[in-house]
């Protein structure tokens, strides 16, 4: 792996093949979700269930196959791409983050400006899940010499990324720390995919996660509460954990029970989790005194953002099907949401649009 990094460092590599292949394959796999969304819209209209069926296997293979046409050409390796003005080492073998970058140069553009407004200098930052580092290298801008980011990240794979894109920037203001964090301390399995940030503590078998699955791991498991005590006392948490918040939270008790100022962006894995485990979140950190300051519903990451044509045609087709399908628009937005409208919200609670990034604030 360390001549693949140099290689990337040293040599000036073309990415625009790679990224027209991403995009036709981001393109098409968007396509098979649209297509199973439209055959689920008319059988919800009567439409006969044999007929269903075989338009669905036909149009879905067919997308299927020009996916895998389109990524057997892909390069191999690393390339080097600056993002939010820092520079990245990203993997053309990641299905996630890596492509999703290589293609658009960002992602998760509305939690970028939760961060950006949420972060001064000489802040101290936990990072839950700091993956490859596109928060954390972002943050790292913001917080400046005198701040701290605690970067926590329990794939050894990720963990050689994110260190290797440290190294690249010169940034002295993060610390490494190789486990993951959880309710209480001890030994887990961790579910690897096919997309480097999309490990998961949550046993993924019988899921839609499942068909990406590629290794299980051990990982070490430390409670929150057990890592903070012997360090500066946070400002800003930010975990992005697969639906596992719920047992992180659980092992914040001492920190939630300090009422000192905090700010907790989330992931909130709705979809991953029962109903009760949100609900159980939700009313934990209210009666902390933590307030919703905001609440956004990201775009899909398929990596299209930046080709307009093609994206403009997708989400287009998109709003359309699901405006028909549940009445909400699936498109990048802010939502102007308390603690009682999403405990309120059968459809958010049951999973039904995903995943929300809430930012909770305790002044």
């Amino acid at each position: 792996m360390k001549g693949d990094f140099n290689m990337a460092r040293t040599s000036t590599i073309n990415t625009t093949a790679n990224r027209a292949r991403f995009s036709i394959a981001a393109g098409c796999s968007k396509g098979c979700y649209l297509v199973k969304r439209y055959l689920r819209l008319c059988r919800e209209r009567g439409l006969k269930i044999m007929l269903f069926s075989a338009v669905q296997r036909v149009a879905v293979l067919w997308l299927a196959c020009l996916v895998r046409i389109s990524l057997l050409k892909t390069r191999k390796g690393y390339v080097v791409k600056e993002i939010l003005g820092s520079k990245m080492y990203l993997d053309y073998a990641d299905k996630g983050v890596s492509r999703q970058l290589i293609i658009d140069g960002t992602r998760e553009t509305l939690s970028i400006e939760i961060v950006r407004r949420e972060l001064k200098k000489g802040d101290i930052v936990v990072e839950v899940g700091a993956n490859i580092g596109y928060y954390a290298l972002f943050e790292s801008q913001l917080i400046g010499e005198k701040g701290r980011i605690y970067a926590i990240e329990p794939v050894s794979s990720n963990l050689e990324l994110l260190r290797k894109n440290i190294e690249l920037n010169g940034y002295s203001n993060i610390d490494l720390y190789p486990f993951a964090i959880g309710e209480s301390n001890g030994i887990h399995s961790m579910y690897l995919t096919t997309w480097r940030n999309k490990p998961s503590l949550r046993d993924i078998t019988g899921t839609r996660k499942e068909k990406h699955f590629t290794e299980e791991i051990k990982v070490e498991v430390m409670a929150f509460d057990d890592f903070i005590k012997d360090k500066s006392y946070p400002n800003f948490v930010r975990m992005d954990v697969e639906g596992y918040e719920y047992h992180i939270i659980r092992g914040m008790k001492d920190t939630l029970q300090r009422k000192l100022p905090l700010t907790l962006l989330i992931e909130f894995h709705f979809h991953l989790m029962t109903r009760q485990e949100s609900t159980e979140i939700l009313d934990t950190l209210r009666s902390a005194g933590f307030r919703i300051v905001d609440v956004v519903s990201e775009a899909p990451p398929f990596g299209i953002h930046r080709h307009k044509l093609l994206s403009k045609i997708i989400y287009s087709t998109e709003s359309v099907i699901e405006k028909k399908l549940s009445n909400r628009k699936p498109l990048a937005r802010h939502l102007d949401m308390s603690f009682d409208d999403i405990l309120s919200d059968p459809v958010i609670l049951d999973g039904k649009l995903g995943a929300l990034h809430i930012c909770f604030k305790r002044d």
